[in-house]
């Protein structure tokens, strides 16, 4: 590894002409110079790609890709397949970062020879309301410790706080899942699967813009994708992991029958709802008394025992 690495900063881009020259021009202007800025371009119908382009020409640094609409992991395999850095970053094209994140990332990889650095998350709503999401409280993590850590929602599993080494990507040919959402969660448990250690920096922060229309607020039919992923995450993270990988799906579950109770008035996912009301019943012990938030419990309890109690609420809050 060189002293002072490369790295490839891929941006997928998706009809975002009002924020895509904020988070640009956050990345241009990093204390750290050496890096390549790639922008998928994933079939914008608005400004956004003439917005691109037309940066792009005020600084050599900038590749921009234009491509028909695949969807976010599918941008991000194009932006890894142009990579050409020791070190990958991925960056939504609405959310931007401090001045020195990179050069804070970069520094702390070198430093402890990490394969993956990650930074904390700032929430940002708007300029005069800005929380903190997401605070490191640990410096170092052996890889098998980060996983069992995610699987207890101890850490988040995005990608876009993070710098991965792109020898490990390329080595086993990582890929995003294509056609669902929670891609970020199969990815990380691939990569750090592959991985020796990760490392936390503490006064970099990046910033993620909450906007309406979450899908993870609503009950869309791709919100089972959680489900799945934590299904198959069994199969990534192997027997060593059983016990966690469980109440890992056994949390998403439960918050997937949250959602659907409070959203799906229709009733169109009686299915999907079923089979998680049973998951949840059938392991009822292991939810209970295994190491999973006290706030999960109650909702457990509430879903649960009291089903008209748990949806008279929902529509209340």
């Amino acid at each position: 590894m060189h002293e002072t690495p490369f790295i490839s900063i891929i941006v997928p881009v998706y009809n975002v002409s009002n924020y895509i020259l904020e988070c640009i021009h956050s990345i241009l202007r990093q204390s750290y110079s050496k890096f390549e800025l790639i922008i998928i371009d994933d079939g914008s119908t608005d400004d956004s790609g003439r917005i691109c382009d037309n940066i792009a020409v005020t600084d050599a640094r900038i590749k921009v890709i234009h491509k028909h609409n695949g969807g976010l992991s599918s941008s991000r395999n194009a932006g890894m397949r142009y990579a050409t850095g020791e070190y990958v970053a991925f960056i939504d094209s609405d959310d931007f970062i401090d001045d020195d994140y990179i050069e804070k990332l970069i520094n702390k990889a070198v430093e402890d020879k990490s394969d993956i650095v990650v930074a904390p998350i700032k929430l940002y709503y708007n300029q005069s309301n800005i929380s903190n999401f997401h605070s490191n409280n640990v410096e170092y993590l052996f890889a098998d410790d980060y996983i069992d850590q995610i699987l207890h929602h101890k850490i988040d599993n995005s990608v876009c706080n993070k710098i991965l080494n792109r020898e490990i990507i390329k080595e086993h040919d990582l890929r995003f899942k294509e056609g669902i959402i929670n891609e970020d969660f199969p990815f990380m448990l691939e990569y750090l699967k592959h991985s020796n250690s990760a490392s936390f920096i503490k006064d970099a922060f990046y910033y993620y813009r909450q906007r309406n229309g979450s899908i993870t607020q609503q009950a869309n039919p791709r919100l089972f994708d959680f489900i799945n992923n934590a299904i198959e995450s069994k199969t990534i993270v192997g027997e060593q992991f059983t016990k966690s990988a469980t109440l890992y799906l056994l949390y998403e579950a439960v918050n997937f029958i949250s959602t659907v109770e409070k959203y799906d008035e229709s009733r169109k996912f009686e299915n999907e709802l079923k089979f998680c009301k049973q998951l949840v019943n059938q392991n009822k012990v292991t939810f209970l008394f295994g190491s999973i938030q006290f706030k999960q419990k109650c909702k457990y309890i509430l879903v649960s025992m009291f089903p008209v109690v748990y949806r008279w609420l929902l529509k209340r809050i």
